[in-house]
């Protein structure tokens, strides 16, 4: 290792690190500086695709000012903006999009390797070694930043890690828990749905044995109503009969009744005749006047 430059410093040993707003603040303007540097590198250079870009870039402020005006804008407003981290960062992404023949690209590496050796002959060792030695130190202290920054990450990542861990243990035994209860209501559902089904079973062979004497009670019902509709043919065939033979009996009575009515009307002209035959008779015999005679008194009606 080269005189003077410091040793990195040892890995922080999992405790998260103590960032200061001072801190956050010079590794910022150690990054500007650095892309600051680039581009003025580059501007420096002259390079040939680069510069283009770059005044295509702040076309309109140039077109806006004079000639002094250009001038303190190449010298200052142009170093001012691109002290910037995002300008330098897109200012670079799009040298980097530029589209070079690889011809001209390897010509423009012999100019710059050819440039750069003559800057290096040219410059004084002591002043090299001290650049090289700032660079080493800048890139060690950012070595060093990206340790603890990877320390800070990597506690702050276990601490989440383990916060993680607990609430997920949690979840765990409240999942368990919901678990044995679940088990346990499945175990009383499958016990219910049993006890369920041979009821089911039960009420099942009920209604079969109770359709069946339905059934057969139906078929009994059946047959006696077929049985009584029968019946009740016969009967009405019968009352028929009944009746037509009724009427011919009635309306014999009627003419026996009519003949008898006739009868005792000519008894009763008999019975006259002969009591007023008899008492003429009498009154002959003694000589006295005619009596009238008594009225005859009807026989009652003989019962049909």
């Amino acid at each position: 290792m080269e005189e003077g430059v410091p040793c990195p410093a040892p890995a922080a040993k999992l405790t998260p690190p103590v960032k200061k707003s001072q801190d956050m603040h010079d590794e910022r303007s150690k990054l500007v500086n650095e892309y600051a540097c680039r581009v003025l590198e580059l501007l420096g250079m002259g390079h040939r695709l680069f510069v283009p870009r770059l005044l295509a870039t702040s076309k309109e402020d140039l077109l806006q000012a004079d000639f002094e005006g250009a001038l303190k804008f190449f010298r200052v407003q142009l170093p001012k903006r691109y002290r910037a981290e995002e300008n330098a960062r897109r200012l670079m992404e799009q040298a980097c999009n530029i589209k070079v023949p690889t011809k001209k690209l390897k010509k423009y590496e012999k100019e710059y390797q050819t440039m750069r050796e003559s800057q290096l002959q040219q410059e004084d060792p002591m002043d090299r070694y001290k650049r090289e030695n700032r660079r080493l130190q800048e890139a060690s202290m950012r070595l060093e930043q990206e340790n603890d920054d990877l320390a800070h990450e990597l506690v702050t990542s276990k601490i989440a890690l383990r916060n993680d861990l607990d609430q997920a243990e949690d979840k765990a035994d409240v999942l368990n828990k919901e678990l044995l209860l679940t088990k346990q209501r499945l175990v009383e559902t499958e016990e219910e749905k049993r006890k369920q089904e041979e009821e089911t079973t039960q009420l099942k062979e009920v209604f079969r044995k109770q359709l069946e004497k339905a059934e057969y009670e139906i078929k009994k019902t059946t047959a006696i109503i077929a049985e009584y509709k029968q019946i009740c043919s016969q009967l009405s065939t019968r009352l028929e009969k009944q009746q037509a033979a009724s009427k011919e009996e009635l309306e014999v009575v009627k003419e026996l009744e009519h003949q008898r009515g006739a009868l005792m009307n000519e008894i009763q002209a008999a019975k006259n005749s002969w009591f007023s035959k008899t008492l003429n008779s009498i009154k002959t015999a003694t000589g006295t006047q005619p009596l009238q005679p008594p009225l005859a008194t009807q026989p009652p009606k003989e019962s049909t």
